[in-house]
C-alpha cells in the first residue's frame, strides 16, 4: 500500500502488525514475498540480457529490447534499494553472475548501477511519440535518472554533483515540447482508472488488466485505496482501507482554490441501500483517499480486483524534482519557484511568492500524495520520524 503510515495517510484496520501499518519486524512473511518477487524479476531481466547478447537478431533490434531490459532492471533495483537497501545496500546480481549467492553491494553503488542501466536505456529507447503505450521511452528513462540522482543527492548518500545531474535530466524533459501537464488534475487519474495511456504528463505507468478475470494481472488499487463504496452495484466495491491524515486534509482546506483537495480527499461515501447516492463523512478523521475511483474502471464487477493502472512517473513530479534540485543549487531560485508554481497553477492553488525546502516538501505532498513517494521522500529528507510524530499530535 502506497502510504505506509506517514503524514499523508494510515491503514485503518485494528490489531494488525505488518508493513501496512509501518509496524513490523524482519520476520514479516510479506517482506520475504516482496523481496523474492523483486529478485525473480531481476533474474528474468538478467537472463533476457544474456539471451539477447547471444542472439542472432540484427543489432538495431537487439538494442531496442536490451534498452527495455536495462530500464526494467533499473526500475526494479531502484524500488528495492529505496525500500530495503540504505547505506549497506543489497545483493546485486547482474547478467554475468545471475545465479550466484552474493554479499551486499553498497547502496551508493546500487544507485550507480541504476544510473548506468538508465543511461544505456536513455541512449537506445525511442522517443515517447514512437513507443507502444505502456512501454518504456526515452522520456521515462530521463525521468527515472532525475529521480535516482535526487535520491543520491539526499540522505544518507549526499553524493557530490547529484543535484546538478537531477536538475539537468529533469530539464531535458521540461524542454521537450511534447510533454506538458494535463490541464485537468482529475483527468490524470480518470485515465488510470479507465486503463488509458496519456503520455504527455504520464511518462510511465504500470498497466493492469482484468479482461480474463485473472487476479494475477489485475489491480486492487481502486477497491483498497479509493473512495468508500459499500454497495458494489453502485460502481464497484470500495473498502477504503486507508484514511487520509487530518494534517493533509487541513492543508488542502487551507487553500479552498486548490482543486486537488476535494479530488484526493473527497468527504463523501456510498452507503448500501441508499439508491447509489453519496452521503457526507461527518468527521475529518475518517476521510479515505479518493484519488483512485473504481466507478470509472471498465470492469468493476469483482469485489476486489480490476484493471486500475498505477502511476510511476508524471510530468508534475519532474517539475518538482527540478525545483528541488535547482533550489538546492541556487537557494530561492526564481526558476525553481516558477516550476513549482506551474504545478500549483494547474490545480488552481494560490501561487507562492518565495520558495524554500519546506515549500517544496509540502508541494510534493499536495501533488503526489498516495502515489508511493511520501515515505521515501521523508526518509531521504531525514524527517520521517518528525513528520509522523507531528501527525500523531
Amino acid at each position: 500500500y502506497p502510504t505506509n503510515f506517514t503524514d499523508e495517510g494510515h491503514y485503518n484496520r485494528k490489531g494488525l502488525r505488518s508493513i501496512l501499518k509501518n509496524n513490523f519486524t524482519a520476520a514479516e512473511p510479506d517482506l520475504r514475498t516482496i523481496w523474492g518477487t523483486y529478485y525473480q524479476g531481476i533474474g528474468a531481466v538478467n537472463a533476457t540480457i544474456t539471451g539477447l547478447q547471444n542472439s542472432p537478431l540484427e543489432q538495431n533490434v537487439k538494442l531496442k529490447f536490451l534498452a527495455e531490459a536495462h530500464f526494467i532492471r533499473a526500475f526494479l533495483y531502484f524500488d528495492i534499494q529505496k525500500a530495503f537497501g540504505g547505506v549497506q545496500g543489497l545483493p546485486m546480481p547482474l547478467e554475468d553472475n545471475n545465479k550466484e549467492l552474493l554479499p551486499r553491494t553498497s547502496g551508493i553503488d546500487v544507485f550507480k548501477q541504476v544510473v548506468k542501466d538508465l543511461e544505456f536505456a536513455e541512449a537506445n529507447l525511442p522517443p515517447v511519440e514512437e513507443v507502444v503505450p505502456g512501454r518504456a521511452s526515452k522520456s521515462a528513462a530521463r525521468g527515472l535518472l532525475a529521480r535516482a540522482y535526487l535520491y543520491m543527492a539526499t540522505a544518507p548518500f549526499n553524493e557530490a554533483g547529484a543535484y546538478e545531474k537531477a536538475r539537468d535530466w529533469s530539464l531535458k524533459i521540461i524542454n521537450d515540447s511534447y510533454h506538458d501537464l494535463n490541464p485537468s488534475y482529475e483527468e490524470v487519474f480518470n485515465n488510470l482508472a479507465k486503463g488509458e495511456y496519456e503520455q504527455k504528463e504520464m511518462l510511465f505507468q504500470v498497466g493492469f488488466s482484468f479482461a480474463d478475470k485473472d487476479s494475477d494481472q489485475s489491480s486492487k488499487l481502486g477497491s483498497a485505496f479509493g473512495m468508500k463504496f459499500d454497495d458494489e452495484l453502485c460502481g464497484g466495491k470500495g473498502f477504503a482501507l486507508t484514511y487520509a491524515t487530518i494534517t493533509l486534509i487541513q492543508k488542502y482546506r487551507a487553500d479552498p482554490n486548490d482543486e486537488r483537495g476535494f479530488w484526493n480527499t473527497y468527504p463523501y461515501f456510498n452507503r448500501r441501500g441508499n439508491n447509489c447516492q453519496l452521503s457526507a463523512i461527518n468527521t475529518q478523521f475518517l476521510i479515505p483517499p479518493s484519488k483512485y475511483r473504481r466507478a470509472l474502471e471498465p470492469d468493476n464487477t469483482n469485489t476486489s480486483y480490476g484493471p486500475h493502472h498505477w502511476p510511476v512517473l508524471r510530468f508534475s513530479d519532474v517539475l518538482l524534482t527540478y525545483a528541488e534540485a535547482e533550489n538546492k543549487i541556487n537557494p530561492g531560485s526564481t526558476l525553481a519557484l516558477n516550476a513549482l508554481n506551474r504545478v500549483r497553477n494547474r490545480a488552481k492553488a494560490t501561487p507562492l511568492n518565495t520558495i524554500d525546502d519546506n515549500a517544496i516538501q509540502e508541494e510534493r505532498l499536495l501533488e503526489l500524495c498516495f502515489e508511493g513517494h511520501r515515505k521515501y521522500d521523508l526518509v531521504r529528507w531525514g524527517i520521517l520520524e518528525q513528520k509522523v510524530n507531528e501527525t500523531k499530535v
